[in-house]
């Protein structure tokens, strides 16, 4: 099957990609893929089975049966059974329960977009599927959510869904029923009951398949929550690990193995949500692109050297390398060995590879040592060879890979999966199977981690609302059982009915409360206008916040208004659900402007209180709670620039549009004269880090200046008193942005057409020299058609990103800003009357 990213897709390809050649109504998911996840089985099944339906090779009447209990099984009987009314699906699964794999692994960390980082969307923890959808933890929670959900549908469909488990198909054998093309079943049972049965269309869900083998002794698989040590005191000084294998699941446990009580999914938040990481993020995909093209033609592509030459040395000095220095497992030997010489390719995930080239670097110079083993096979040893020496040789198991003899206290086998193995019992297909599988897996579109398309995506959403199956009883009764607040919105002869015991001034209050809010909308976000972005801003930023409609244009207007938000990283969709209650008659009816305004009124407030804290233990220690701040900021500056926030601190209290102003061009780079409503959604606790960085910088640059206020007209936010050469005070714009149209920082902000005279990047850590034309012509041209520098803007803007020099700056003091501030305007102003002087500037 090919990932599918636009709204159309071909339905015969999907099927293409997944029958048995020969056997029609015979198909497997996932028969191509090189990287088997929880969610791209469920990405795989859910589309298999719209495109059956697409195609009428599903039609009612007919019986499924589906071979294999685990997440791609019960995926596909999910979607079967809530998409149709009368077709009868039999789940086979070989173990005594269903997700027998993970069931009680809890050491394996699962996130459903990890594996396309440091793409979009890579880091957010919800599945977002439109049926048996879960968030990122370990496999044995994952699973559990998944099981729970499935179990509603059990209970929904139990006439048309028989689960057989403990029963392994042994046979299938092509066979007519009424003249239409049939499978008959055959079943191998632990109580010899043995049930066959007959079905239209079979669909193998093979899953992951078990390890290769054969596996060493103390080997243990993937999923065993034994494969890895979960205690330091697992291990001594002077302990190793031999570990085989380069694919994700080697790399995984590698860098898990050479960590303190492994805790892997602290590891991947650390290195995903560093700041300053993300300058590497388009690298990091080009280096995959360059690598794959390389592999294609066969030449050399040494992707460790080239993260080693270009990747390390930023981590280096971001001080992320010191940080997973501290985490590692000292005393301790990794022997990683792999087939080839290279240690990565480009069929393991990106993070995972810049995980390991991290943790290796880190492990330089200190007491963890990690040793490449290249090529051999893996062979067990009896006794202790003589080639061992040291510490080793008290070892509890040695090891001869190739040329190398090594005594350890762990074994880790990770040659992947047995793909074959849920095929061997159908000697008829299996050869067919073989070689399909290995056509469609040179295809590089079919490797990629699947997506969900818009077709199959609307199917099952209509489907789960018409049967309430998006309703996660559990989480909402979770989030509602401590004084639960309730709200109703819905729209009357112009006016928003407002239901609630709480005004919208107090629910702002409780914007950042752990309390399970409950807004259920019973008008559509056409009718509430301003006031539907006000609540998307406020469920954005707080998961407690719980969306409850049975209005389907909700969810197109919260993809909307995420789309819309190109300039800020991290923002998750809110999940939508029926309503669970019959609201009492409203108390309040109000206009939706007005709603609006009361309520992001209050959360700006908040917002307002939350920046207050961490400005002000940032201005007085150095350091801001929960806030990454990597700069160190001399302690004279930060007098002078709390000195500063008090003054703005008093202002922004007692007026709500310049607050309004202040916070939304500190989250978006919009700065034109039409307010941006959507802009505002991007202000909020969850983008506090870009917030409180932006603001800091801010008030450096008006210690710098000895000067800056805030400032309520376009351009702008802030603005530098008049100076020098300039008799008006020249707009300034402090911008937390990390993203520009979706597109990395660094990449845009050359032709993003900036207004403000000054625009301080927090988020770009690179010098950038820009000479941009101003959208609007905001110089004045005498008459000898040269533009005064009295103006607020002469129509190009000074960038100042947060680089070395200014960093440097930041630590020197006040004087030594202030001069890194000036040799920015001269060298600005120099290029401007240079331009100017040669016609360009015109």
């Amino acid at each position: 099957m090919r990932r599918q990213s636009e709204d159309s897709l071909d339905d015969h390809d999907v099927v293409r990609g997944a029958a048995i050649p020969g056997y029609d109504g015979l198909y497997a998911i996932g028969i191509a893929d090189i990287r088997i996840t929880i969610y791209s089985q469920q990405v795989r099944a859910f589309q298999l089975v719209h495109s059956l339906l697409e195609l009428g090779k599903l039609k009612d009447g007919q019986h499924v049966a589906i071979i294999g209990g685990g997440v791609a099984g019960v995926a596909a009987a999910a979607a079967i059974l809530v998409s149709t009314e009368t077709i009868c699906v039999t789940l086979f699964e070989a173990e005594t329960e269903l997700f027998y794999v993970q069931r009680e692994c809890s050491v394996r960390y699962v996130h459903p977009h990890l594996y396309e980082w440091p793409r979009a969307n890579s880091i957010n923890p919800t599945s977002d599927l439109p049926i048996l959808s879960w968030e990122a933890g370990s496999a044995a929670d994952v699973v559990e959510r998944i099981a729970g959900k499935f179990a509603q549908i059990q209970s929904l469909f139990a006439a048309r869904l028989t689960t057989i488990t403990g029963a392994r198909v042994s046979e299938i054998e092509a066979t007519m029923d009424l003249g239409n093309p049939a499978f008959q079943l055959s079943t191998v049972t632990v109580d010899n009951s043995n049930p066959g049965s007959m079905a239209h269309v079979v669909i193998i869900a093979g899953g992951f398949g078990p390890e290769r083998g054969p596996m060493p002794d103390h080997a243990t698989s993937y999923w065993d929550d034994t494969s890895l040590p979960r205690t330091n005191k697992t291990f001594r000084q002077g302990s190793a690990v031999f570990l085989s294998g380069n694919g994700d699941g080697g790399l995984i446990d590698a860098v898990a193995a050479v960590l303190k009580g492994s805790p892997h999914a602290a590891l991947i938040e650390l290195v995903t949500t560093f700041p300053g990481f993300d300058a590497v993020h388009a690298r990091l995909i080009a280096i995959d692109e360059a690598a794959k093209a390389s592999e294609a033609v066969g030449t050399p592509y040494v992707i460790e050297d080239i993260y080693g030459a270009e990747i390390v040395p930023v981590a280096e000095k971001i001080g992320l390398i010191r940080n997973i220095a501290e985490r590692l497992r000292p005393g301790m030997t990794l022997y990683l060995h792999t087939q080839y010489d290279a240690l990565f390719d480009t069929k393991s995930a990106i993070l995972n590879r810049v995980l390991l080239r991290l943790v290796m670097a880190a492990a330089k110079g200190s007491q963890t040592r990690i040793e490449h083993l290249k090529g051999g096979n893996v062979e067990q040893l009896d006794v202790c060879p003589d080639s061992v020496t040291g510490f080793e040789r008290d070892a509890r198991l040695f090891v001869r890979a190739g040329t190398y003899e090594v005594g350890v206290d762990r074994i880790i086998i990770r040659h992947g999966p047995d793909k074959d193995q849920p095929y061997r019992g159908f000697p008829a297909i299996i050869s067919s199977y073989r070689t399909f599988r290995e056509a469609l897996a040179v295809d590089d579109v079919v490797r990629a981690t699947p997506e969900l398309s818009l077709g199959a995506r609307r199917r099952l959403e209509d489907a789960a609302h018409s049967h309430d199956l998006a309703l996660d009883n559990r989480r909402i009764a979770r989030l509602l059982q401590d004084a639960p607040l309730e709200i109703t919105i819905a729209f009357e002869a112009g006016l928003a009915l407002w239901t609630s015991t709480l005004s919208p001034a107090e629910l702002a209050a409780n914007w950042r409360s752990a309390k399970g809010v409950k807004l259920t909308l019973r008008a559509s976000p056409d009718e509430l206008g301003p006031l539907a972005i006000t609540l998307i801003r406020m469920a954005i930023h707080n998961p407690s916040v719980v969306l409850c409609t049975e209005r389907h244009d909700w969810q197109k207007k919260i993809r909307d208004v995420i789309a819309t938000l190109g300039s800020a990283g991290g923002l998750y969709e809110p999940v939508l659900y029926p309503p669970i209650s019959i609201s009492p008659a409203p108390t309040l009816s109000l206009s939706v402007t007005q709603a609006s305004l009361a309520l992001d009124n209050g959360l700006d407030a908040d917002l307002l209180h939350l920046l207050n804290e961490k400005i002000e233990a940032f201005c007085a220690h150095g350091v801001a709670s929960n806030v990454s701040v990597a700069w160190v900021v001399d302690a004279g500056l930060r007098l002078a620039m709390s000195d500063h926030w008090v003054v703005w601190k008093h202002k922004l209290d007692h007026d709500a549009p310049l607050l309004r102003r202040f916070v939304r061009l500190l989250a978006s780079p919009e700065d034109l004269s039409v307010e941006s409503e959507t802009a505002l959604v991007a202000a909020g606790p969850s983008r506090i880090n870009n917030l409180v960085r932006a603001s800091l910088l801010a008030l450096a640059a008006a210690a710098g200046w000895q000067g800056g206020d805030l400032r309520a007209a376009v351009p702008g936010h802030l603005e530098r008193p008049a100076h020098g050469e300039a008799t008006k005070p020249r707009a300034f714009h402090a911008c937390g942005a990390d993203r520009i149209g979706g597109g990395a920082l660094r990449t845009q902000v050359a032709s993003f057409p900036w207004v403000s005279y000054y625009v301080l990047l927090s988020e770009l850590n690179r010098s950038v020299v820009v000479d941009i034309k101003s959208h609007n012509n905001l110089a004045t041209i005498d008459d000898k058609l040269t533009p005064r520098l009295d103006e607020a803007n002469f129509g190009n803007s000074l960038i100042i990103p947060a680089d070395i020099a200014l960093e440097d700056a930041l630590e020197g003091g006040v004087a030594a800003l202030q001069k890194h501030l000036d040799v920015l305007e001269n060298s600005h102003i120099g290029r401007w009357r240079a331009a100017i002087s040669s016609g360009d500037g015109q």
